[in-house]
């Protein structure tokens, strides 16, 4: 039976280091989700392991289970002191804002093929079927819609004067899928 706690008080020490050195290698990054499972796996492995100890059965069995617990304790935080490891030498990358002639394309409710294209911060040209619709547009989510308020250059008016006669209009397209209308809005940040 002594063979037996030594074994337990084994794997709670090798349980409670490799938690510690996980606990070290998380904090130095941030949001390390997957570590705080792992670590969380071996917990669970050592608290298996005390659990079988208070089961009644021959000592033998319960020490060939005890070691079972054991080694899966130390496979699971030499595993997450790996991961952890990885993740702190992997480089992080920054977020990407949006660049001037990036554009978010898709087929609205309507089958127009509708390409949204930023032109400077905050102004974005809206472009239906291939061809240019509104120039020097705002756009705003109106509900599942995306509305976009520019000058006019599809009129004739505007083509005809050669683009002496502005006229403002306010059109709006709906994407089939939100994540459409969150990728054009992404263009404004």
């Amino acid at each position: 039976m002594a063979e037996v706690v030594a074994a337990v008080d084994a794997a709670e020490e090798a349980a409670a280091e490799a938690a510690s050195e996980l606990k070290a290698a998380s904090e130095s990054v941030q949001g390390l989700e997957e570590a705080a499972v792992q670590q969380e796996a071996a917990e669970e492995a050592a608290v298996e392991a005390v659990s079988a100890v208070d089961e009644v059965e021959p000592e033998s069995e319960a020490v060939a289970k005890e070691a079972a617990a054991k080694a899966k304790a130390r496979e699971q935080a030499e595993a997450a002191v790996v991961a952890a490891a990885g993740a702190v030498t992997e480089p992080m990358k920054p977020p990407t804002r949006p660049r001037v002639g990036d554009e978010v394309t898709f087929v609205d409710t309507d089958g127009d093929r509708v390409a949204i294209k930023l032109v400077s911060k905050g102004v974005v040209d809206f472009y239906v079927n291939g061809e240019l619709k509104i120039k020097d547009s705002v756009m705003l989510q109106m509900g599942s819609s995306i509305e976009l308020r520019g000058i006019d250059v599809s009129s004739w008016l505007y083509k005809f004067s050669n683009g002496n006669f502005v006229e403002e209009i306010v059109e709006q397209t709906t994407p089939p899928e939100s994540a459409d209308v969150e990728r054009a809005l992404k263009l404004l940040s």
